[in-house]
This record gives structure tokens, C-alpha cells and sequence, in this order.
């Protein structure tokens, strides 16, 4: 297995080159069974679409940060299949009081 990695602006990018068929390792995101092994809380986004699936990861501890995984896995010349990983944070969490200066109120 290749692995290259890099950082993109908007994430982390990771390619990786598989011996197995690209059938195969769509399985193994699409089935839950299969994925919980490698990727154990993950949800699989609906809007998945052709050669690209999306999952939507959470973390289990404060400060709880979403993120977006999205897979793109295409054949390879010979055989095999080539993985595109790019993983997003979804969104930045809030703080509690927003940030704002304090507001005094009138008794």
C-alpha cells in the first residue's frame, strides 16, 4: 500500500493505493459491520453519490468536534483500487457565553 499525505487548506488529504478491487473496499464503508471494524462510530452521510462516500465522525469528549470524512475510490491502472481520503472539521464549536462582553441589567 502507497501512502501519501498532505495537508490541505481545508483538511487533511490522504491517498492510498489498495491491491483490492474497488468494489471491495466500497463494501467495506458501506457495510456497517465491516466499517465499525476500522472506523468504529461512524455515520454514513446520505449524500453519497457515485464514486465518493461521505461519514460523518463525532468525537466521544469535550469539546465534541464534528467532522466530514469523504472517501473517493477509483480503479487503478492494473488492478487494485486508489483511495482519496479528505477529512474536514464540519464545523467550529461555539463557546458557551458567545464570546460577548457581559450585560449588565437594571434592578
Amino acid at each position: 500500500m502507497n501512502d501519501a499525505r498532505d495537508e490541505a487548506e481545508d483538511g487533511l488529504v490522504f491517498e492510498y493505493e489498495l491491491d483490492a478491487p474497488p468494489e471491495t473496499v466500497k463494501r467495506a464503508l458501506i457495510v456497517a459491520e465491516f466499517r465499525e471494524r476500522w472506523l468504529p462510530g461512524a455515520r454514513l452521510a446520505p449524500e453519497s453519490d457515485g464514486e465518493t462516500i461521505h461519514c460523518t465522525l463525532r468525537e466521544t469528549e469535550p469539546p465534541f468536534l464534528e467532522s466530514v470524512a469523504s472517501f473517493e475510490i477509483l480503479p487503478r491502472d492494473g488492478g487494485g483500487a486508489r483511495i482519496r481520503i479528505v477529512h474536514r472539521l464540519a464545523k467550529a464549536p461555539v463557546a458557551a457565553n458567545r464570546n460577548r462582553p457581559p450585560q449588565m441589567r437594571a434592578a
